[in-house]
């Protein structure tokens, strides 16, 4: 594990701070246990044994901040689990989130010219609409699926440049194809 050799060089240095992002650290940390019982290969348990050895390693340094993140949080080894600290659920996008990352996306696809700059009441509707999509999709899409959502209402679309109260129309279609394919229960 050379990345750990890496970040236990830095850390000898004192005065920098250093922070370790592990993403999806189900894919190194899984429950031993669980591996054993669903017959995993033995290098899954050795990679976990590994990961384990080196988080002690470089947690001896008081400048190591090692965050972790996970959408399988169950699915982690217990020695991994009592490594942590301090642990934060963030859950899914309320309706405030989730307008903001459709308004974002409209907003670059605005720039690129995929979406007519429009004004007066149509961008006051496009925006309430907005809003009503936020608020379908709060709660029940990740974020991932809500930046999704912009990208496949242009594939719907068809068009090259499509004025913005169009491309809402096209946004409703895609809210509704996302939310009929998730796993997540849909309140009417």
């Amino acid at each position: 594990m050379r990345i750990f050799d890496q970040i236990e060089e830095l850390a000898n240095d004192k005065k920098c701070l250093v922070f370790v992002l592990i993403d999806e650290i189900e894919s190194l940390g899984m429950s031993r246990q669980r591996s054993s019982a669903s017959n995993e290969p033995v290098d899954a348990i050795r990679a976990v044994n590994a990961l384990l050895t080196q988080i002690d390693r470089i947690r001896r340094n008081s400048n190591v901040l090692i965050m972790c993140t996970s959408n399988m949080d169950n699915s982690l080894d217990s020695a991994l689990m009592d490594r942590i600290d301090f642990a934060q659920s963030v859950g899914l996008p309320g309706s405030k989130a989730a307008l903001a990352i459709l308004q974002g996306c409209i907003s670059e696809l605005s720039r690129i010219g995929k979406i007519n700059d429009t004004n007066g009441s149509t961008d006051n509707e496009a925006q309430k609409r907005l809003m009503k999509l936020a608020e379908e999709a709060a709660d029940k899409l990740s974020a991932r699926s809500i930046r999704q959502i912009p990208v496949l209402a242009c594939a719907l679309a068809h068009k090259k440049s499509i004025s913005l109260d169009k491309y809402v129309d096209f946004l409703e279609l895609a809210m509704k194809e996302k939310l009929k394919k998730s796993d997540i229960p849909k309140s009417n």
